[in-house]
């Protein structure tokens, strides 16, 4: 009995909970493996990994970022002499009008986030009320606006111009771009002169026979409009005033003398739900 005992075979109680700890071990490296996800590799570096980041965050801005989405949109246009005449002169037909009843002007469009020089220029006549359809901006980007005489017209020496907007058919509210902001701004003229000083003149080209915008050339001494306020000439005259109510933008100009153009500089428009 005593060699028995002697020969007998046991584990000790310590490496049995080694082997216990080992199984266990083998078992939850293996389901490690089963759920590892590849995009995690082995051996990643800091870089590596920061390159990732990135792009995700890049992915995430992209989606969250406007896209500029132009679309054509309709406005009524009315431009009118709107200077007080005597009854000898209405009688004599010599009136801006009654000497010029053929004035055509033109305007066009484009937005600023991707401004455009390939629009086509809609005419309207004076004192006529006309429908015209232009390239907006549709998304959260500014829109420029700009209107000129034909070859063969000028402004009236005082003119009443109005925009209103299609706002139902359109889906937008349209306003300038200083119609809700507490800025006390006035608006002015512009040209090559002064065009480095304005925050738009990247978008603008800058020519020797003018400005020119939306493929129309507003010349060299266009009205500046950003702000429903007063209009000064380069002088410090004022020449006229802007209101923007209801949908309608009125540019009132008390003297046009060597006005060449208007550009118009819209705000982002709001989109109707």
């Amino acid at each position: 009995m005593q060699y028995k005992k002697i020969f007998s075979f046991k584990i000790p109680q310590f490496y049995f909970i080694v082997i216990i700890i080992l199984l266990f071990s083998i078992i939850i490296f293996n389901l490690g493996l089963i759920t590892y996800d590849p995009k995690y590799k082995e051996g990643i570096t800091a870089n590596e990994l920061k390159q990732q980041v990135e792009s995700q965050s890049k992915k995430r801005i992209a989606a969250a970022t406007p896209v500029s989405m132009v679309l054509q949109k309709k406005f009524n246009l009315l431009i009118k002499d709107s200077t007080e005449y005597t009854d000898e002169q209405i009688s004599s037909n010599t009136t801006f009008t009654g000497q010029n009843p053929k004035s055509t002007y033109l305007i066009s469009s484009t937005s600023e986030e991707t401004p455009s020089s390939n629009t086509n220029s809609q005419k309207f006549t004076i004192n006529k009320n006309a429908t015209v359809s232009i390239p907006l901006e549709t998304s959260k980007f500014n829109n420029y606006i700009v209107i000129a005489p034909d070859s063969n017209s000028i402004f009236p020496p005082n003119f009443t111009l109005t925009i209103t907007n299609h706002e139902n058919e359109n889906g937008l509210q349209i306003t300038i771009w200083g119609s809700n902001k507490n800025i006390s701004v006035t608006n002015g003229l512009i040209g090559s002169y002064n065009i480095d000083k304005t925050p738009y003149s990247g978008y603008i080209i800058d020519t020797d026979s003018g400005i020119k915008i939306a493929g129309l050339n507003i010349g060299n001494n266009a009205l500046n409009i950003f702000s429903t306020n007063d209009i000064y000439d380069n002088k410090y005259n004022k020449i006229g005033s802007v209101t923007d109510v209801n949908n309608a933008i009125t540019i009132n100009c008390t003297n046009s003398t060597g006005i060449t153009g208007i550009l118009i500089y819209l705000g982002i428009p709001i989109i109707n739900l």
